[in-house]
């Protein structure tokens, strides 16, 4: 779990959507309410949800698939205090006592508390009565992709179902993520509403597109190419984040792929220290120095398939990060070309063909059984 740091990039569309958001904070009901924000993956929930993050105290929380009770109320109660609690062994102590230092820290402030990408009712259910309604308008913000979740954690506002881009926004956030301040050549304009209308408003999917007619940019020829090659990629909505992955993955240079796939040793929204990102990169002989790493990692930002989660002082990246869109795009890659393995439960050694090994588990006592 990683709180995720406002992008440096500059963010596009999804205006009328960001009032909407802050009509239903701001007005309502003076008791504590959820504002629940659903939409497929890529959609734009999260970038809505950090537009809209400002209020006396503050968190943000994302929630893997297989979160850990201790660990979601260790990070808010960090997020939260800007401290941290140790010194509980018992798993069972720690989260009754996590559960009522958060309580206590809110009481009689003003919060708000963004729980990103829930996935199961039940983490709802675990952190529900940590949040005190005092009657001061206080508010929670979950986004998931699931309309089942979101009406398990409702209060007073309905769920709020994110619409696709419109498609003048898409070619809007398209230009942008290509030519920055430049603005579009005005001869590349209507391939670029073209290949805008392919990407079926899915702000990922723009992105990603984005990222690989980067590297052309100015060839007419390369734009047409990537229309043509999106008609025989992107099928239905709802694979339409991993299939321009795909088409990402195939157009990055063959010396990319292997740092690419490695990100799937990471567990999902982690930040990723890049100095470790970049030595383990350098031990596995995908580059030979720390210079052509930090390239390396420039490219794959360039490319938007990885993010930049934090910097610097001096600009440079200290932390990045890849959508769970990527993430498990990573995962599936990795495992149909016996790159890694990622195991969540039981192991066995039978089962091991790849060069490398992912053990992730939500029990952190937890171990795999070879």
């Amino acid at each position: 779990m990683a709180q995720n740091d406002i992008n440096d990039d500059e963010t596009v569309g999804f205006e009328n959507e960001e009032e909407k958001i802050i009509q239903y904070l701001n007005r309502g009901t003076n008791e504590l309410d959820v504002v629940p924000i659903v939409g497929m993956g890529g959609q734009g929930k999260t970038t809505i949800a950090k537009r809209v993050y400002d209020n006396d105290v503050r968190a943000w929380c994302s929630i893997s698939q297989t979160y850990n009770q201790s660990e979601l109320l260790q990070e808010i109660f960090s997020r939260v205090t800007g401290s941290k609690n140790k010194g509980y062994q018992d798993d069972d102590v720690l989260v009754d006592a996590l559960a009522d230092k958060l309580r206590k820290s809110l009481m009689g402030k003003r919060y708000l508390i963004v729980l990103d990408d829930m996935w199961d009712g039940m983490a709802w259910d675990d952190l529900r009565f940590s949040f005190p309604d005092v009657g001061n308008r206080s508010r929670i913000i979950v986004t998931t992709r699931l309309e089942e979740v979101a009406k398990q954690v409702k209060y007073h506002t309905d769920p709020y179902s994110l619409p696709f881009l419109p498609l003048d926004e898409s070619c809007k956030l398209l230009q942008y993520k290509v030519f920055q301040q430049e603005g579009c050549p005005p001869e590349l304009r209507d391939v670029s509403l073209e290949i805008a209308e392919k990407c079926k408003g899915l702000p990922l999917v723009i992105i990603l597109v984005a990222g690989i007619i980067k590297r052309n940019k100015m060839e007419a020829s390369w734009w047409h190419k990537i229309k043509k090659s999106l008609l025989s990629y992107l099928g239905e909505s709802d694979g339409c984040s991993l299939t321009t992955m795909q088409l990402s993955y195939d157009n990055l240079p063959d010396y990319l792929k292997p740092c690419l796939l490695y990100m799937g040793m990471f567990s999902e929204d982690a930040r990723i220290p890049v100095s470790k990102l970049l030595s383990l990169w350098i031990a596995e002989c995908f580059v030979q120095n720390i210079e052509s790493a930090e390239d390396y990692l420039m490219d794959l930002i360039s490319s938007n398939v990885v993010m930049v989660s934090k910097r610097e002082y001096d600009g440079k990246v200290k932390y990045c990060q890849v959508h769970d869109v990527v993430l498990h795009f990573c995962l599936e890659k990795s495992r149909e070309e016996k790159f890694m393995l990622s195991v969540k439960g039981d192991f066995q050694p039978s089962d091991w063909k790849e060069n490398r090994v992912s053990f992730s588990f939500s029990n952190p006592n937890s171990h795999p059984s070879v």
